[in-house]
């Protein structure tokens, strides 16, 4: 990954410049200014006695309402700009530069846990980290606040991506760029539709609720036209509430999903969405439906299951989605019947290698023949062990390279095989992200589907290298699981 490109997606802790002068609300205008001029900056940071951030000072500031207009002694408060723009340590540097362009702001304060003010991130120094076309491409894509707003940054992290293609970046990096984006358009659709709806007199939630995405999404590694795979999680509420609470949450779920549709992101043909009453549960629900799953063990029940335990929050309370999480793993804690079943299931995406190492390719399909399905075949059969593993040992993490990350700490792997194996996913990803980016280019729908002829020799070996690593994997996962040696 190209350094100026990876900043993007660390923490804001990591790049963050010092604090300007501080000042108190209380102190004079002539005092402030004559603090900014000793320091040389172009702004001051007016906070509250535990160092919280409640109002901007800037250059600007001082021209605009100082300069002839406020007495030298007027308290500062009286010259500020407010409320502050303030952000997380962990933010990634992404979700800052959209933030910022959101709000037409030069600046975002950084605090810590307790909402004190402790360093800042300008967008002077976003430029001196990458080129003004990353940055205009990032500004497009966070042009997110309207209904028309998704798309268009939908269709700008297409552009976004054959960018970052050209300019070498790593598949991981772009899949990492991507879930930022994806999770940004899921929130904004998710804040807008809960104006809409205060708007129509709907009011606000009447529970506290967490919007999740499920499958390649909630994994993070969602390529470049992703179906929706989304549900809702309730807090608990009386039964005899349900009428009404149930009311509000699908029409939630009825405009949610229909935004993302025009956003770009296909209905799901499994119906694997909010809309749907099976994925709008309360935690009460969903931890029964999770307890059927693993009784049942049926084909739809495996199904349904495995799409579902790959989750994460984009929008709500994320402690409902963590807690949720928890559960779901201490009800598959103790039951190989499940985890042999659900291995079992996950057959049909063995890895795309036959006899003397030859690359598997359709046949069947004339729209694809002679090609390698590499999702099917090269990207689940990783994923998919990686979740087997991490569901027989209570692993939390949801990221196929964190999940192998973890079973190696944990022993399950090797070091070397989890970095063969991370290696494998992000070179297969990048691939298909390219042939993505090409059908895009050339006004068709992205495919999963990848020629070997068109690749070069050396990528036709790493592709093979790829595959028999994922080949590995899913003899390793069948035989553990259940006891198949294939």
């Amino acid at each position: 990954m190209s350094p100026p490109i990876a900043l993007f997606l660390r923490p804001a802790r990591e790049v963050m410049g010092s604090l300007p002068p501080v000042c108190d609300p209380a102190m004079s205008c002539a005092e402030l200014v004559a603090r900014m001029a000793a320091g040389n900056a172009d702004c001051a940071l007016l906070c509250d006695a535990p160092g919280r951030p409640i109002g901007l000072v800037t250059a600007s500031d001082v021209v605009r309402r100082i300069a002839f207009t406020l007495a030298p002694d007027a308290p500062a408060r009286q010259a500020m700009s407010a409320p502050v723009l303030t952000a997380a340590l962990d933010e990634a540097l992404y979700r800052l530069h959209a933030r910022m362009s959101r709000a037409g702001l030069e600046r975002v304060v950084i605090v810590d846990g307790e909402g004190r003010a402790i360093g800042m991130v300008t967008r002077a120094l976003l430029l001196d980290l990458a080129a003004p076309r990353f940055l205009s491409r990032l500004g497009q894509v966070a042009c997110i606040e309207e209904v028309e707003g998704p798309r268009m940054a939908k269709r700008a992290q297409a552009d976004l991506a054959t960018m970052l293609l050209e300019d070498g970046l790593d598949g991981p990096g772009i899949l990492s760029l991507i879930a930022e984006i994806n999770d940004d358009i899921h929130s904004r659709v998710l804040q807008y539709a809960l104006g809409a709806m205060r708007a129509d007199g709907w009011g606000s939630p009447p529970v506290a609720h967490a919007f999740i995405v499920m499958g390649s999404l909630g994994r993070r590694e969602a390529l470049l036209h992703p179906d929706q795979d989304n549900g809702m999680i309730l807090a608990d509420y009386p039964d005899d509430q349900h009428g009404s609470v149930d009311s509000f949450f699908a029409e939630l779920a009825r405009r949610v999903n229909g935004d993302l549709e025009l956003a770009g992101f296909p209905s799901c043909a499994g119906h694997v969405m909010a809309m749907y009453p099976l994925w709008r549960k309360n935690l009460g629900q969903w931890r029964r439906q999770i307890a059927g799953w693993v009784e049942r063990r049926s084909g739809a029940a495996l199904l349904q299951a495995d799409i579902f335990f790959d989750f994460h929050p984009v929008q709500g309370d994320a402690a409902l989605a963590r807690e949720l999480g928890a559960r779901a793993l201490e009800t598959v804690a103790g039951r190989p019947d499940f985890l042999r079943a659900l291995a079992a299931s996950e057959g049909r995406h063995d890895a795309g290698l036959g006899w003397f190492d030859r690359l598997v390719t359709e046949q069947a399909d004339e729209a694809h023949r002679d090609e390698v399905n590499l999702k099917r075949n090269g990207l689940l059969p990783i994923a998919e062990g990686a979740r087997l593993y991490a569901l027989a040992r209570q692993v939390p993490e949801v990221g196929t390279p964190a999940r192998l990350h973890r079973l190696a700490g944990l022993g399950v792997l090797g070091a070397e095989e989890a970095e063969k194996l991370s290696a494998a996913f992000g070179f297969m990803a990048g691939l298909l992200l390219r042939q993505q980016a090409a059908d895009l280019a050339l006004g068709a729908r992205p495919s999963h589907h990848v020629a070997p002829s068109a690749l070069a020799a050396e990528e036709r070996e790493r592709l093979v290298a790829a595959m028999k690593a994922a080949q590995e994997l899913r003899r390793r996962a069948r035989a553990d699981f259940t006891g198949e040696i294939i």
